[in-house]
C-alpha cells in the first residue's frame, strides 16, 4: 500500500483526476465518449466539510465514486491520508473502506427492505471481523448517536419515516468509525422540516466525532449550512472554490454567479441580491464539451479568448480559487441589486 506525508490536518486530496465513459450509438455504430469529470482537484481538511455543488449532470456523484474507489478513474490522484486510492487491490481496499462510508440520496432504496434495522447496521461489522457481542454493543451505540430507540432494532426499513431511515442509512455509515463521509444528496428526497433535522444532525455528528464530509447537493442553502467550503462543478469541471461565506456573498465565476442568485431568500435578502440572473441555452452535452472554457456557450461575459483557452482556478483572495479569464468583481450581485438591471439571459 503506497503512502505519502499528508500536509498537516489533511484528510483526502484529489489530485487532476480524470474519467470518461463510453457510449455506443447504434446510429452512427462508433464508440463516442462523455466527459464526466476532467481535471478536478481539492482537498479536505480533518473535521472540515467541502460542498460540491452544480446542476444535474456536472459531474458530482461521478466525483463521489471514484473518491469511493465505486469507479476507477482514468487518470490523476486520489489520497485518503496518505495513502493513494487509486491503485490499491482489492486487499488494500478491504483495509481502507472502514475509513470512508458513504450515505445515500435516497434512504428507502438504500436500505435492504427484508432485514430489520440492526441487521443493516451490523452488517459492515459482520463483513470485517467483529464478534457477535460486540456487533451488538457497536449497533446500540450508533443507534444513539443518530437519535434513534433501541425499539427500533428489529423494525422493517419500510415501516420507519423518510426521516429514521435516513438515520438509519447515516448509522450504518457510522457504525465502522469513518473518517470521512462522501453524502450524496443525502436530504434532498426528504420533507423540508425533515430535512433540517437531519441536517442538523449531520452538523452535530461533525463536531462531536470530527467527521470530514464531502457534501454533494444541489441545494445552495443546505450547502451553506454544513460546509466551511464550497466547490462549484459544471460539465465535469470544478470553476470556483472558496469558503462557503466568501463564495456565496462574492462570487467571481458567472456560473457561480447564476447559481447564487437563483437560491430562494427572505424578501429582504432578495432585494438586496437583485433579479436572478437567467442563463441563455441548455448546459451542452457531456458527449461534445465545448472547446476552451465549458461555461462559455452560455456565458454573459464570454469572449474569444474562452473558446480559445481553458482557464485554470487561480487564487482570487484568501481561500478562493475561480476559473474565468474575465472574473466578476468582488462586489457584482451587490452592485446589480443596486443598480436593478433586471435579468441577464
Amino acid at each position: 500500500m503506497m503512502t505519502v506525508k499528508a500536509a498537516r490536518d489533511e484528510l483526502l486530496r484529489v489530485e487532476r483526476i480524470r474519467k470518461h465513459f463510453g457510449k455506443r450509438s447504434r446510429i452512427r455504430k462508433v464508440s463516442r465518449v462523455v466527459h464526466a469529470v476532467d481535471d478536478v482537484s481539492f482537498e479536505i481538511g480533518r473535521g472540515e466539510a467541502l460542498g460540491l455543488v452544480g446542476e444535474s449532470g456536472s459531474g458530482k456523484s461521478t466525483i463521489a465514486r471514484c473518491v469511493l474507489r465505486l469507479e476507477r478513474v482514468d487518470d490523476g490522484l486520489i489520497y485518503l491520508d496518505g495513502v493513494e486510492l487509486t491503485r490499491l487491490g482489492s486487499r488494500g481496499l478491504r483495509e481502507i473502506r472502514p475509513r470512508m462510508q458513504a450515505v445515500f440520496q435516497d434512504p428507502a432504496s438504500s436500505l435492504n427492505p427484508r432485514w430489520p434495522i440492526h441487521q443493516v447496521i451490523e452488517e459492515p461489522l459482520r463483513v470485517h471481523g467483529w464478534g457477535a457481542a460486540e456487533r451488538r454493543d457497536r449497533v446500540l451505540e450508533v443507534l444513539e448517536e443518530v437519535g434513534l430507540s433501541h425499539r427500533y432494532l428489529n423494525v422493517l426499513p419500510h415501516q420507519l419515516s423518510g426521516g429514521q431511515q435516513q438515520r438509519a442509512g447515516i448509522a450504518r455509515a457510522l457504525v465502522l468509525r469513518p473518517e470521512l463521509i462522501v453524502a450524496d444528496e443525502p436530504v434532498s428526497a426528504l420533507d423540508v422540516s425533515i430535512q433540517a433535522q437531519v441536517l442538523n444532525l449531520l452538523v452535530a455528528l461533525k463536531k462531536e466525532l470530527r467527521l470530514s464530509y464531502l457534501f454533494i447537493s444541489h441545494d445552495l442553502r443546505v450547502t451553506r449550512h454544513l460546509c466551511e467550503n464550497v466547490a462549484v462543478c459544471y460539465l465535469g469541471n470544478i470553476v470556483e472554490v472558496g469558503a462557503g461565506d466568501a463564495l456565496f456573498t462574492n462570487p467571481l465565476h458567472p456560473y457561480t454567479a447564476s447559481l447564487v442568485s437563483a437560491m430562494p431568500l427572505s424578501v429582504e435578502d432578495a432585494r438586496q441580491r437583485g433579479q436572478t440572473i437567467v442563463l441563455a441555452g441548455d448546459p451542452p452535452s457531456p458527449l461534445e464539451p465545448p472547446s476552451g472554457c465549458r461555461f462559455r456557450t452560455r456565458c454573459f461575459r464570454a469572449q474569444t479568448q474562452c473558446a480559445e483557452g481553458t482557464p485554470k482556478l487561480e487564487p482570487a483572495g484568501a481561500a478562493h480559487r475561480a476559473a474565468c479569464f474575465f472574473p466578476l468583481d468582488p462586489d457584482f450581485l451587490r452592485d446589480r441589486a443596486a443598480g436593478s438591471p433586471g435579468s441577464t439571459g
